[in-house]
């Protein structure tokens, strides 16, 4: 059951207690009375007849009678009906101001905004008048046409702004020529031109279009919108204010002076609109004061049944019942039970009748409601009321049936629209059952499904708005609202958009946090690898720089000095390298913590707290990995940026897969240059440099069979020099040709 004025329930609840306060008043003052004329004998029942139930009774009737009265003037209804419908208003052709001008706040919040307030209030006091709607700046375009459908025109007013129209100025006469066009000829006596602008920069021959406004007895009425004293300064896009190319500020005044003039010229009227004084009342009267005609926009429209008598018969037969029932015992009462019962029976009869067989209006053909039918009608007025019974019981074959009846009612248009309207009907309640679904699967945190049930809303919206548009093409039948229908299907539109956007970009953050995680963990791995490779080589070359200063001592003091300066500036850049490779390591640790901490807010503004959770604990993790690489203990950050890749579910890279140092020594004996990849090349050795019986590994690769012997030809001479040299008492040693 719905309500025409449901807005009269508010008076239930106080007009009840209202009655059992009364109620309980008067019971006392009976008390008393009683008492101060019988005395003691008021106690005694036998000197007063009175039945306490059916007092009782005749209170409960009160109550029931006062809540039937509030009912029926809520007008309840429960059906409705198609009647002929044919409106008659005044069209009223609004010429809005969408220059760049109509941004100052000289009229709070700006001149545009408290513009669109001054449109949406005069239509909203205007009912059943048609309004269009012209934008105009420096050119002018009809942004809606003459309509009646208030829901369209919030539409289109939402959508002006100083956009619209990307030439600037003020065209008036432009803007004057566009809507009388959009007239389409009608007569003069029921039409009018309301201008909303702050008159800037007037351009164009505005006097020849206000003389043709007169010629056809149209009046113009204008709003002003601005200050006419003080200049208000024309903010930009970007924030700032707009300026000359001089540097100087530029300022907007309302112009009121063209404007009262325009105004009066077509007899019509100006009035200044401000916050305190919006001055749409004038405006108002005069529209009302023009003659009203036949709109054009004939067809039929659904008008509720109102049940207000239903509720009205009640309540004067529990009133009724309320006067007939005696407050004394005996046969008197319970003639008036008998009577109530049979004012009930006598109610229920016509109660039933007027809810099976509701009035038709006059010249529509009663068409048969079927209960149900086990083949399908022939008729499409049978068809059609199967499938709205089905469709109102949620049955899916309600779908076919309408297609058969657009196919087969080719010259009824209105069973075409309503078809059409009702199957868009189905399809945007299966999109909203979807979304429903979907939020339900978000909640039970699972993203995919979500998402795939968001895609199914989406497609059934598109199908949705494919059909209200068809029955847009068929025709209006004005017991439906089409365009209303097409603006909530937006909305809904615009919220599964919105929806499945957000969890996209939640799968695109987990991804990043993933990819980032992976990165700091191999950047990790190397710094590893490569911290073991310079101790290994430290150490190589600490052992051979001993073994140098014990055989050559004295000869190859400066050589030596020479090789520990050179092992000094290694040692340096091997250190400025480390702390490089450091900062690069926290660099990228810190951003997967970002990761990690943006996927946790992203998460918990889409409710998944498993999700959130993880990523809390890994944003953690990484912060502590960053810390311990700060402090050069990268085996510590290694173990956090592991516990921080479970959290997040990272799989394990191809870098994890392959031998460690000491492992699988066997499955990966060398490289290509014949040096196994985690040891480090030698350093090379001094000449006659003694080992500690082991061979050192050669740093280059072995020469051929002539590189050889030619390497051993050289020694060779070089040793015969140095005994030639021993035998003559030189004691200076020959000059070395090569440092083996």
């Amino acid at each position: 059951m719905k309500f025409l004025d449901a807005n009269q329930l508010y008076w239930l609840i106080p007009v009840v207690l209202i009655v059992i306060v009364f109620a309980r008043i008067a019971a006392v003052r009976r008390r008393r009375m009683l008492k101060a004329l019988l005395g003691g004998a008021a106690a005694d029942p036998d000197a007063v007849k009175l039945s306490p139930v059916k007092r009782g009774l005749r209170t409960c009737l009160l109550l029931v009678t006062v809540i039937l009265l509030i009912v029926a003037a809520a007008r309840p209804f429960w059906s409705s009906q198609l009647i002929p419908y044919q409106p008659r208003g005044r069209d009223v052709m609004v010429l809005f101001d969408v220059s760049k001008s109509m941004l100052a706040a000289d009229v709070a919040p700006s001149r545009l905004e408290h513009a669109r307030f001054l449109l949406r209030e005069l239509i909203a006091r205007s009912p059943g008048d048609r309004f269009g709607i012209v934008a105009f700046a420096g050119s002018a375009f009809l942004a809606c046409p003459l309509t009646v459908d208030q829901g369209a025109l919030d539409q289109y007013i939402d959508e002006l702004d100083t956009s619209a129209v990307p030439l600037g100025g003020t065209n008036l006469e432009r803007a004057l020529q566009v809507a009388s066009r959009a007239f389409d000829g009608a007569s003069g006596g029921n039409r009018a031109v309301v201008l909303l602008t702050d008159g800037e920069e007037l351009s164009g021959n505005s006097n020849r279009a206000v003389e043709e406004l007169k010629s056809q007895g149209i009046p113009l009425f204008v709003i002003g919108l601005g200050n006419p004293e003080i200049g208000a300064p024309v903010p930009e896009a970007d924030g700032s204010v707009k300026r000359h190319a001089s540097g100087q500020v530029v300022t907007s005044k309302l112009n009121e002076t063209s404007l009262r003039a325009l105004a009066a010229a077509t007899g019509g009227i100006y009035v200044r609109s401000t916050v305190t004084d919006i001055g749409i009342e004038a405006i108002e009267r005069r529209i009302a004061g023009l003659s009203a005609a036949e709109s054009g926009e004939s067809g039929r429209r659904t008008v509720p049944i109102d049940k207000f008598p239903l509720p009205l018969a009640a309540a004067a037969v529990t009133f009724l019942l309320y006067t007939l029932v005696s407050e004394r015992p005996g046969r008197r009462g319970r003639l008036s039970m008998l009577l109530l019962f049979g004012a009930v029976l006598l109610f229920n009869g016509p109660i039933s009748s007027a809810q099976d067989r509701p009035p038709l209006p006059s010249g529509e053909p009663a068409a048969p409601v079927i209960e149900a039918a086990p083949e399908l009608p022939g008729q499409a007025d049978e068809l059609y009321n199967l499938a709205r019974e089905r469709q109102m019981k949620s049955d899916d074959t309600a779908a076919p049936i309408y297609e058969k009846v657009i196919a087969d009612a080719a010259g009824r248009d209105d069973l075409r629209f309503r078809s059409f309207y009702n199957l868009g009907v189905r399809s945007h309640r299966l999109a909203r059952g979807e979304y429903a679904a979907a939020e339900q699967t978000l909640a039970a945190q699972q993203l995919d499904a979500a998402q795939k049930k968001l895609t199914a809303a989406a497609a059934e919206v598109k199908n949705s708005e494919e059909l209200y548009r068809q029955s847009l093409t068929v025709g209006d039948d004005s017991g439906a609202s089409p365009g209303r229908t097409l603006q909530l299907l937006e909305l809904d539109r615009r919220r599964i958009e919105e929806l499945k956007k957000k969890i996209e970009e939640l799968k695109k953050q987990q991804q990043q946090a993933q990819k980032d995680t992976r990165q700091a963990q191999e950047q990790n791995k190397q710094s590893q690898q490569d911290k073991q490779n310079q101790q290994d080589k430290q150490n190589q070359q600490d052992k051979q720089n001993q073994q140098g200063q014990q055989d050559k001592q004295n000869q190859q003091n400066q050589q030596g000095q020479q090789d520990k300066q050179n092992q000094q500036n290694q040692q340096g850049q091997q250190n400025q390298q480390g702390q490089q490779g450091q900062q690069n390591q926290q660099s990228a640790t810190q951003k997967a913590a970002e990761s990690a901490s943006q996927l946790e807010k992203q998460a918990a503004e889409l409710n998944q707290k498993q999700l959130s959770e993880q990523a809390a604990q890994a944003a953690d993790e990484l912060r502590k990995a960053a810390e311990a690489q700060r402090k050069n203990r990268p085996d510590e950050a290694q173990k956090h940026l592991d516990n921080a890749a479970k959290k997040l579910g990272v799989e394990n890279s191809e870098q994890d897969k392959k031998p460690q140092p000491g492992k699988d020594a066997q499955a990966n004996p060398e490289s290509q240059d014949g040096q196994s990849p985690e040891e480090p090349l030698p350093a090379k050795p001094e000449p006659g440099a003694a080992s500690d019986g082991k061979p050192e590994p050669s740093s280059e690769p072995p020469p051929d069979r002539k590189a050889a012997e030619a390497l051993l030809k050289m020694m060779e001479d070089e040793e015969k020099s140095l005994r030639d040299a021993r035998r003559n008492g030189d004691a200076r040693r020959a000059p070395v040709e090569k440092d083996w």
